[in-house]
């Protein structure tokens, strides 16, 4: 017989799944309707609405956290990485192909991971104002992930935050990482990331991002 502190705990649970469940479902909805009318690019708005305040709120944490102490960001925080964590390796970008992979810092989705609060404060009224923000190639590092253009800092995370702040600046990838042959082995069901294969389920770190992830097969990548 479950207590009363179990019961609450399960009814909680089935709530949230619940209310997961439908959200993905009102959010694949509005999908289907808006690549019917304004297609990838429409659906590229549309995961930038979806991450907007994800990406916001790991600089607001490393500004209101203790020095030092600010929750950090890894890739397997992303995407389902139960099974290719191992063998996905990101590509490096030639010099010659740079342009095809610039990031504009006033509207791309780009997780700076900020963890040093001193740090970032004194870019505060500093980059973007005094001076202005310009590309470091030997600091800023930053991934990109495909197909929904979800991009990750590796290196210069503080300043590139301070950027995002300003709007100001652009940035080319120094590398990608291609998931678009993963995206059908694995499926968010407003709870759960699902091995499609197996059916071994994970618990979603950040439900928005499985949000994106179902979002993203309606790519036409």
């Amino acid at each position: 017989m479950l207590s009363i502190f179990e019961n609450k705990k399960k009814n909680c649970l089935q709530s949230n799944y619940c209310s997961t469940k439908q959200k993905l479902s009102i959010v694949l909805s509005r999908a289907e309707e808006i690549t019917k009318v304004n297609g990838d690019e429409g659906i590229y708005d549309y995961i930038r609405a979806l991450l907007y305040p994800t990406m916001y709120k790991y600089i607001y944490d490393c500004l209101t956290a203790p020095n030092n102490e600010a929750p950090t960001l890894n890739y397997e925080d992303f995407w389902p990485y139960e099974n290719f964590t191992g063998n996905l390796q990101s590509v490096s970008i030639a010099e010659k192909d740079k342009d095809k992979y610039l990031i504009k810092l006033n509207k791309d989705i780009i997780f700076t991971n900020p963890w040093n609060s001193k740090g970032i404060v004194s870019h505060l009224g500093n980059i973007g104002h005094k001076v202005k923000f310009n590309e470091d190639v030997t600091n800023h590092w930053v991934v990109i992930f495909y197909p929904m253009r979800v991009c990750f800092v590796q290196n210069g995370k503080h300043s590139i935050a301070q950027g995002i702040l300003t709007g100001e600046g652009v940035l080319h990838a120094t590398s990608y990482i291609d998931l678009t042959e993963k995206l059908n082995l694995y499926s968010y069901d407003g709870f759960y990331w699902i091995n499609e294969k197996t059916k071994k389920m994970k618990h979603v770190y950040n439900h928005d991002f499985g949000l994106v992830w179902e979002v993203s097969k309606l790519l036409h990548c």
